[in-house]
């Protein structure tokens, strides 16, 4: 099941059955007043020395982190959808979804799922906007 828009960067996703996705919805005003874009707050995100209390810090919990964001705006809302593969990246709901909420100032919805679950927002996302990055060991994959 490839996407039907910009097909060729969907050439990393050879075990598209496997991979999971985090889908990040927050306020798109309070999300620009607290970051510049959205590749900051991945830099904020996954390299900060944020931590959970007696945990590891950001930046060696999602070490391994590989896959790549999709971001869209409609109106008020700002949503992101993370691709990752759980294989590489041993991540845990609780322990995410804390250290994202504590990079988010305001309201932020966070649902978890199957890159399949969430086909046609990111086919929709990809026909629209071309607003993504790839990452980790997916960023440096040569096709």
């Amino acid at each position: 099941m490839i996407l039907h828009y910009n097909k060729s960067i969907f050439k990393r996703f050879s075990n598209e059955s496997e991979l999971e996705t985090i889908k990040i919805t927050t306020k798109t005003e309070s999300f620009f007043n607290q970051y510049d874009n959205v590749s900051s707050w991945w830099r904020r995100f996954k390299n900060s020395k944020i931590s959970i209390s007696g945990s590891l810090t950001n930046r060696i919990y999602f070490k391994n982190l590989s896959g790549c964001y999709f971001v869209s705006t409609n109106g008020d809302k700002l949503t992101i959808i993370i691709v990752y593969d759980p294989n590489t990246s041993k991540i845990t709901k609780t322990s995410t979804t804390i250290r994202i909420k504590k990079t988010f100032i305001d309201y932020t919805d966070i649902e978890y799922g199957t890159f399949y679950g969430s086909y046609k927002e990111i086919n929709e996302m990809m026909r629209y906007y071309s607003n993504y990055s790839f990452v980790g060991k997916w960023y440096k994959k040569v096709e």
